[in-house]
């Protein structure tokens, strides 16, 4: 696409000016469109990352203590 106003740019003599440029501000408003909902997908995933974090945290609150004991043991039994 931007090859396509580039070349129009070139044939300046055939097409006014002004087309010109209303294609240039179209081409780059669907850009920010796009942008846009792959932000707004992107956000959506941070959210679930975040609570996956979260979550972990919980975890690890809930069962860390007896896992550490049970790792500690367990190396000391070995030894």
């Amino acid at each position: 696409m931007i090859g396509y106003v580039f070349a129009l740019l070139a044939q300046t003599n055939t097409y006014p000016f002004s087309v010109i440029i209303s294609l240039v501000v179209c081409q780059y408003s669907l850009i920010m469109i796009v942008m846009l909902q792959r932000t707004q997908k992107l956000g959506e995933l941070i959210m679930m990352v975040n609570q996956m974090i979260n979550e972990l945290k919980k975890f690890l609150i809930t069962f860390g203590l007896p896992l550490g004991l049970f790792i500690i043991i367990g190396r000391q039994l070995n030894d």
